[in-house]
């Protein structure tokens, strides 16, 4: 299990899939939402997804877009994949978790989930730099708590 070896040149290209994720919270109306964006080694577009939540913190927000990723990534086949995440605290609250400490019932899901997986690993990203996936957070209008799926990046309006 390899989860700490993300900026290294050598290892770099050897990431299959990017999983850039955000969680957005509107506190005047309780909206919490959650997605993300599977991407190839060469940065392209897979699969963009989003979904409501209900009433729950920003970082259930960012914990539950890992999750969401990690299975469609799981459902795509793949095997060695790169989480990225503008929330620092998500990503510590996942390496400490390695060690089944965790009262997290999220972390504890997602590392269910890295075990099915070759290789992993967690990097933290700006707020600038996951632009795109935190547009498509934005993009839920509705209560609805289904995935929603977007096959290609024209599906979105960026406005």
């Amino acid at each position: 299990m390899l989860h700490t070896l993300s900026d290294c040149n050598i290892v770099k290209d050897s990431w299959n899939h990017l999983i850039p994720q955000d969680g957005s919270f509107r506190p005047e109306d309780a909206f919490t939402t959650t997605g993300g964006l599977l991407r190839d080694q060469n940065r392209e577009w897979i699969i963009g997804f989003n979904r409501y939540l209900g009433n729950c913190t920003v970082l259930d927000s960012k914990l539950w877009g890992i999750l969401d990723s990690l299975k469609l990534a799981l459902d795509e086949g793949f095997e060695n994949v790169l989480i990225q995440s503008n929330s620092l605290v998500a990503i510590n609250m996942i390496k400490d978790g390695i060690y089944g400490n965790s009262n997290s019932a999220s972390v504890r899901r997602i590392h269910t989930i890295l075990k099915l997986l070759n290789v992993w690993s967690l990097q933290h990203i700006s707020k600038e730099d996951n632009k795109l996936v935190d547009n498509i957070v934005k993009v839920v209008q509705d209560r609805k708590t289904y995935l929603r799926l977007m096959e290609e990046s024209t599906q979105m309006s960026f406005t």
